[in-house]
């Protein structure tokens, strides 16, 4: 995985890049579901890594669990360019707080998002959207 992502680097081509990135996204997917487990992690680890309260973010976030997959001096020169793996964020759940718990708050996140994208929709067929929200929002509550 090292030499697959050290290669995005070195590579000049725009195109190339695109491909690489690609076909390197399920790589980090692979790596965290093999170190995530059923049960969450303990609390510490949570705050400090997945929130990142009172730490750099070099240390938490997308960058802490790119440190548990590669070494580093990769990750120190991705955080010098402020990029990361290319990785999905419902994976951050999934390792920090378990099969389980991660996958009801993926679920949750799916829902908030998917009622947010309903909305929208509805904005775009009144032509208001605007209007929608003021609606649906302050008028209700």
């Amino acid at each position: 995985m090292l030499k697959s992502f050290s290669a995005i680097d070195q590579n000049t081509n725009p195109v190339d890049n695109v491909v690489m990135r690609a076909a390197l996204q399920p790589q980090m997917w692979w790596a965290l579901d093999e170190q995530s487990g059923a049960y969450p992690r303990d609390l510490g680890t949570f705050f400090d890594r997945y929130y990142g309260f009172f730490v750099s973010d070099r240390v938490s976030g997308a960058y802490y669990l790119m440190d548990q997959v590669t070494s580093k001096s990769l990750v120190d020169a991705r955080y010098e360019t402020k990029s990361k793996f290319t990785m999905s964020g419902f994976f951050n759940n999934v390792y920090f707080f378990g099969y389980f718990l991660g996958a009801l708050i993926n679920f949750l996140w799916g829902l908030f998002f998917g009622l947010l994208c309903y909305f929208l929709l509805l904005g775009i067929q009144c032509r208001n959207i605007l209007d929608l929200f003021h609606n649906s929002f302050f008028i209700q509550f």
